[in-house]
């Protein structure tokens, strides 16, 4: 069984449940020679409804969480027949798979999203998958709309696994992307960045405007607060520090530090004043009728 080729025509990626969907076009070709015949014309043309009247491979996607093949109007299946036993069988479906996303690096990531699929039942001494040609071929890719990622490129594999019920060839597309940095920039980026700034006007403002001062710090010390929490809500909640959470924890720090010297600052000036004493008292102690 050869696979001619993969043909997207919309990918939606979804972050936070670690899949995407994709709407394909799948193409695969084998050789039947109970189906030669002899005749004029090359090859002729079956529709959906007597595709289940052929042989046909048993593929499905290993990684997919749901499938749906689309039947408006008719089923969105075809199967072409030539005349030396040569089927080509085309479907369109559309795909939920799963995706494990590496965050390390978040927002400044690229992810190598697989499409896996390989025959159900029949093992590799009974079927074989090859690629056409030895290559994949991704049509209209620079027609794609990625809201949040950049198509870099597509990669396939061949492998073979070995189960409980014999050895399968596992066939695996990769969907390289590349995140997008603008979004999160004014989402998050920006945001953390003025609110730390901002920060700093306490510098500028007397030590004696405590409200001021105080007011200042604490508003942003919660705005940063809040910030990085809002940072992960649209994303999955993974377990280590991504790029983003250490720039966020680094301006949550300058905000917090900033609060921290005006209560310092204003810590050390009390002591001093309590040390030389009140006026009054300095009087007294020097009056020379004691």
């Amino acid at each position: 069984c050869y696979v001619n080729s993969c043909d997207p025509k919309c990918v939606l990626f979804y972050p936070c449940h670690q899949e995407y969907t994709i709407d394909i076009t799948f193409y695969q070709t084998w050789y039947d020679e109970r189906l030669r015949f002899n005749g004029s014309f090359e090859s002729f043309v079956l529709n959906g409804n007597l595709v289940s009247l052929l042989w046909i491979p048993d593929t499905f996607f290993r990684n997919s969480k749901r499938t749906q093949e689309h039947s408006i109007t008719m089923p969105n299946q075809m199967v072409r027949i030539h005349k030396d036993g040569k089927v080509l069988y085309t479907i369109r479906m559309t795909i939920d798979a799963g995706c494990s996303l590496h965050m390390l690096k978040f927002p400044m990531d690229s992810h190598s999203c697989p499409l896996s699929f390989s025959s159900f039942s029949y093992p590799e001494n009974e079927i074989i998958y090859k690629w056409e040609n030895f290559k994949l071929e991704i049509n209209e890719s620079n027609s794609w709309k990625l809201f949040q990622f950049d198509f870099i490129g597509v990669s396939n594999t061949t492998e073979t696994i070995t189960t409980v019920a014999g050895d399968y060839i596992v066939m695996t597309l990769f969907f390289n992307v590349s995140r997008r940095f603008g979004f999160v920039a004014f989402q998050n980026y920006v945001p953390s960045s003025v609110t730390t700034m901002i920060s700093w006007i306490s510098f500028w403002i007397k030590k004696d405007c405590a409200p001021a001062r105080t007011s200042l710090g604490i508003t942003s010390v919660l705005t940063m607060t809040t910030l990085g929490t809002f940072s992960r809500k649209n994303f999955p909640r993974v377990s280590y520090i991504t790029a983003l959470d250490f720039y966020i924890a680094i301006c949550f720090i300058f905000c917090f530090c900033a609060l921290m010297e005006f209560a310092v600052l204003n810590f050390l000036t009390y002591n001093r004043t309590a040390s030389r004493g009140s006026p009054k008292l300095q009087v007294l102690l020097h009056s020379p009728h004691l």
